[in-house]
């Protein structure tokens, strides 16, 4: 049967025992059941929140400015995938410090260096950069009404925990009808229509 470790004669007691059992008659015999357990794989990096502002200009045009506050584990660079069209006009800043904007052979996906996390665990930290989208017909003026979608950059194998997404329009002009995943906040809503939904 088994037994508290505890109970282990002096000779027997060692650190490291978890298991004990005692025997009353022979012959003995004891079966275990040894399984490996497998580690679950836990993102080598991940953005805690994403914060993006974008302009919007008369003719449609879009500058938008992207902060992700990135916790990094082992991952050497954050890959950014830029709307299509996209043009960065910024220098890409990690945590304060400015740095070259990289892209590798045969791919426009932007690349951003990652300080490393080593054996202890990082506290998120900012990667700003600012990109626009030019407008399909410069020069036009938006009509009184239509729409117009605004595309964000997505990350490669890095999940988003939150966004915030801040949109201007230029003066005059005011979204009637909203949609994708996103949900607009309480204040631009209104808090009737928190109450009746």
């Amino acid at each position: 049967e088994e037994i508290d470790p505890k109970e282990l004669r002096s000779q027997l007691q060692r650190s490291g025992v978890f298991l004990a059992f005692k025997y009353k008659a022979q012959p003995l015999k004891l079966g275990l059941s040894v399984v490996k357990n497998a580690y679950i794989a836990v993102p080598q990096a991940h953005v805690d929140h994403a914060v993006l502002t974008t302009a919007v200009s008369t003719d449609k045009a879009q500058t938008t400015e992207v902060i992700y506050y990135v916790q990094n584990n082992a991952q050497q660079f954050l890959t950014v995938k830029l709307p299509k069209g996209a043009k960065l006009v910024s220098d890409v800043f990690v945590n304060g410090a400015s740095q070259q904007p990289m892209h590798r052979e045969g791919s426009d996906d932007l690349l951003v260096r990652l300080p490393g996390g080593g054996s202890r665990r990082m506290a998120a930290f900012p990667v700003r950069f600012v990109y626009e989208i030019p407008s399909p017909s410069a020069g036009d003026k938006l009509a009184w009404s239509g729409g117009f979608s605004i595309d964000v950059p997505s990350l490669d194998a890095v999940g988003i925990f939150e966004s915030h997404h801040q949109l201007y329009l230029p003066e005059g002009y005011l979204y009637t009808k909203f949609d994708g995943p996103m949900t607009l906040s309480v204040r631009d809503r209104g808090w009737a229509s928190v109450r009746h939904a």
